[in-house]
């Protein structure tokens, strides 16, 4: 136990081998073995060198893949964010932004279109995007007039698929299959 010059407590060590830094108090059960407090704005800084890396390791040994069976890893070299799950990098935020799942390159994808990466070209894997809900959903295209300009949207409810342009339906595709463009109400296939 560490008292500062006016007898607050400020780093205290209890007998379960609990660190507390800022209180006295614990945390929750599950996540108590280090608690740190303060009744402002609250962090932990990992400094690590220019060209090195800053961990935050989950592991259920000590040996081999054990040792980093999950990990938030930031790379100073190439100022990359990286994500891992059972010892293997999932998704991986770069330096100008990108959104990488399932691959750690942009090799192969068109500048225009590497924003958001989900696998790599060659890859044989199925992949895919769900949006789950009993309600809408919809993939929109913004622009500074308007949150949604352009949209392809289903409605779950309905059954239908509509597809808008200028911030307008202009193609459905209703719960049997018919295809209307311009209209609301499809009553043929196409």
């Amino acid at each position: 136990k560490h008292e500062n010059f006016t007898g607050t407590t400020q780093l205290k060590l209890d007998n379960s081998g609990r660190l507390l830094l800022g209180t006295t108090s614990i945390g929750f059960s599950a996540g108590d073995n280090f608690t740190l407090a303060d009744s402002g704005h609250c962090g932990i800084t990992v400094r690590s060198g220019t060209s090195s890396e800053g961990n935050l390791f989950f592991s259920d040994g000590t040996s081999g893949d054990d040792q980093i069976r999950g990990y938030v890893q930031y790379n100073h070299s190439n100022n990359n964010l990286i994500l891992a799950t059972d010892a293997v990098e999932r998704m991986r935020i770069t330096s100008s932004g990108q959104l990488l799942i399932g691959t750690t390159s942009t090799t192969g994808i068109s500048a225009g279109s590497d924003d958001i990466v989900i696998g790599s070209i060659g890859d044989s894997t199925y992949r895919g995007i769900t949006f789950a809900t009993t309600s809408e959903a919809a993939i929109r295209w913004a622009d500074a007039g308007d949150n949604a300009m352009g949209r392809i949207e289903y409605s779950n409810s309905a059954d239908n698929m509509t597809f808008h342009t200028s911030n307008a339906q202009r193609m459905r595709i209703d719960s049997s299959g018919r295809v209307g463009i311009g209209t609301n109400t499809p009553s043929n296939l196409l």
